[in-house]
């Protein structure tokens, strides 16, 4: 079975979460910023998505798996 992008990012905020605990909000919004400074555009909007999934979960908000 091949993972959506969608899916992807929603295992790797599972993943980051599982990680960082309360910090994995901060955390993937610092990487995401670190990348967009070096200019690693598409790298910096993957994280982006993940932080944002990321407040979801913290919000108790359904996953949207589609």
């Amino acid at each position: 079975m091949q993972m959506t992008e969608n899916r992807h990012l929603w295992a790797c905020a599972l993943e980051v979460e599982r990680q960082h605990g309360e910090d994995a909000s901060s955390f993937a919004l610092q990487r995401a910023n670190e990348l967009e400074a070096l200019g690693a555009f598409e790298g910096a909007r993957a994280w982006r998505a993940i932080h944002l999934r990321i407040g979801v979960l913290g919000a108790g908000g359904d996953c949207a798996w589609q």
